[in-house]
């Protein structure tokens, strides 16, 4: 008696939680995959079995739709039960009752295009082209934003050789407002068919539906894949009328016109555009810009002309660290330096205009030359005034910084220097006393 006491109560039942917790729902789903496993190679032995008379298959094809019928009756959210059921009866050549399964099939799963899908394959596969337009043209008024839908339709008419029919579905495609895709494929479409006045109109409807710089420049490419460059420069500059700020001022747009230009071999429309981009964008937001126009001036400019990018790109660079330490005289120093510097190459160059202006007059050529390097001049003496400029705002931001602390002996005197450079510079450099004078006081 007492050992079956201890038995008894050395056996305890363990009544923790266990650690995977099964639901009710999964029981039943790994119960439902388990009978269609079952069913399937159920049906793979009668496959392999042998039919000897027509009684045989008409009780054998009895059986299978007995089965097929429970299996979409228990599995009737499961729109690929129809789509087995109905792939039987197309393997029996019972059309008919095969597209009858897929008319139950869509009342059910009418939101499903993969059913809609497998609908018009069927009717496809076993030439009812009729049926399968049919079929297409109520699966796109059901789902209007199921591009697969549009896809295939599109696809059937133009493998038919019916383009008409193809642009119209298209046309409906397009009032639903499509995403870029779908008008890309419109796009290419006309293109191919070789309808340009057409695929332009897709495009100009395109860009009005997706108003932003990459679809002009997809625009723009095309025109320019036609061999239209006009039309295509025109649509770049319409880009930056029409778009938004934010979109005008996008450095991929201007960099795709500047490279349009230069494939144009217009060297200078380039330059252009890539300078005044570089004025309108903030530095931190033109790197690729800057870049692109760094790599042009290598391939097509002079030796001012990469000096002069250089020259910007340390110019951005020291203008970037002075604003996190503006009290780096050091930084100054090489900004002062570096705007000194373009200020004389400047200077030079207006000189030699001058020099070749008097030898012009001398020789007495009053021709369209002479008039040429007059205005050539002007504009020189024009970028010498703003060179110079742009020093006496380096020198004027520099002193401006005074030292933080008054007993730094060292940056003070850095900082003096900057004030002796500054009226160097009006002294030697300009020929400006009075300027060098105010300077001193």
């Amino acid at each position: 008696g007492g050992g079956e006491a201890g038995a008894m109560a050395m056996a305890v039942k363990n009544r923790a939680p266990a650690g995977v917790q099964v639901t009710a729902e999964q029981l039943v789903r790994a119960a439902r995959e388990r009978q269609v496993g079952d069913e399937e190679r159920a049906a793979a032995l009668r496959t392999a079995a042998r039919v000897t008379d027509d009684e045989e298959l008409r009780m054998q094809q009895a059986q299978r739709r007995r089965e097929f019928e429970g299996s979409v009756t228990h599995a009737a959210m499961d729109g690929r039960m129809f789509v087995k059921y109905a792939r039987y009866e197309e393997s029996q050549l019972e059309f008919r009752r095969a597209r009858s399964v897929f008319e139950r099939a869509i009342e059910r799963h009418n939101r499903e295009p993969s059913v809609w899908l497998e609908y018009a394959e069927f009717e496809m596969r076993n030439k009812f082209v009729n049926h399968a337009r049919n079929v297409l043209d109520r699966a796109v008024q059901h789902l209007p934003r199921a591009a697969a839908l549009w896809f295939r339709y599109v696809q059937l008419e133009e493998t038919l050789g019916q383009a008409d029919k193809a642009r119209a579905v298209f046309e409906r495609w397009m009032a639903w407002h499509p995403d870029e895709q779908a008008w890309r494929s419109f796009i290419n479409f006309e293109t191919r068919h070789g309808e340009p006045a057409r695929a332009r109109d897709a495009l100009e409807r395109f860009c009005g539906s997706f108003p932003r710089a990459a679809s002009y420049i997809k625009f723009a490419r095309w025109e320019e894949a036609s061999g239209q460059l006009a039309l295509a420069r025109r649509v770049f500059e319409r880009a930056l009328v029409e778009l938004d700020r934010a979109e005008a001022l996008r450095q991929d747009l201007f960099v795709a016109f500047a490279r349009f230009e230069e494939r144009c071999k217009e060297f200078e429309r380039a330059r252009a555009i890539y300078k005044q981009a570089l004025g309108l964008l903030p530095e931190d937001g033109s790197r690729e810009l800057y870049e692109a126009y760094v790599s042009f001036e290598r391939q097509h400019g002079d030796r001012d002309s990469i000096e002069s990018v250089l020259a910007d790109k340390r110019r951005a660079q020291y203008e970037a660290q002075l604003r996190e330490a503006p009290d780096n005289y050091d930084l100054w120093f090489d900004l002062t330096r570096l705007e000194e510097a373009h200020a004389q190459a400047e200077a030079l160059a207006a000189k030699r205009y001058a020099d070749a202006l008097a030898d012009s007059e001398q020789a007495h050529l009053r021709d369209a030359r002479a008039a040429e390097l007059f205005q050539d001049r002007a504009y020189a003496v024009k970028v010498v005034d703003e060179a110079r400029a742009r020093v006496r705002s380096a020198y004027e931001r520099a002193v401006a910084n005074l030292p933080p602390s008054t007993r730094d002996k060292a940056l003070w005197k850095r900082y003096i220097y900057l004030w002796i450079n500054y009226a160097l510079f009006e002294e030697l450099q300009v020929e400006d006393v009075p300027a060098c004078r105010a300077v001193y006081r």
